[in-house]
């Protein structure tokens, strides 16, 4: 999976929320239509994107009447994969590192500390099954 995900830029992560969003296979036009209402994009930026998402191997066509446009991967998936990326690349790998930079910076609120409090309770008592 890592081998077909890399980086994607943040425009072709718009064209990838679309089709997440949806659920379903989107024709191009379904996919402009969907993608006009968060840009202002040409139709042919559109188009190029998710080109560049089918030569990735991010997003697969399926060529019937129309093509139809699916991903390959989950949104789950890819958060996954790029939260993994990001923890090795700024915190060394190091998950404890990321938690104490948002403590740090308060980006989390005292309500946002006790569900992750909760959480760890949770997971703790889980591994303790």
């Amino acid at each position: 999976m890592n081998m077909i995900m890399g980086k994607v830029p943040e425009s072709q992560l718009k064209i990838l929320r679309v089709l997440w969003d949806s659920e379903r296979e989107m024709t191009l036009a379904e996919v402009r239509k969907a993608v006009s209402v968060v840009t202002s994009w040409e139709p042919t930026t559109i188009k190029t994107l998710l080109s560049r998402l089918c030569k990735k191997g991010i997003v697969k066509q399926d060529k019937r009447e129309v093509t139809y446009f699916s991903p390959v991967i989950s949104a789950q998936q890819y958060s996954d994969y790029a939260t993994k990326e990001m923890i090795d690349s700024l915190y060394g790998g190091n998950a404890k590192n990321l938690v104490c930079a948002l403590l740090d910076n308060e980006h989390l609120s005292k309500s946002d500390i006790e569900d992750l409090r909760e959480l760890f309770k949770v997971n703790l008592q889980k591994e303790g099954d």
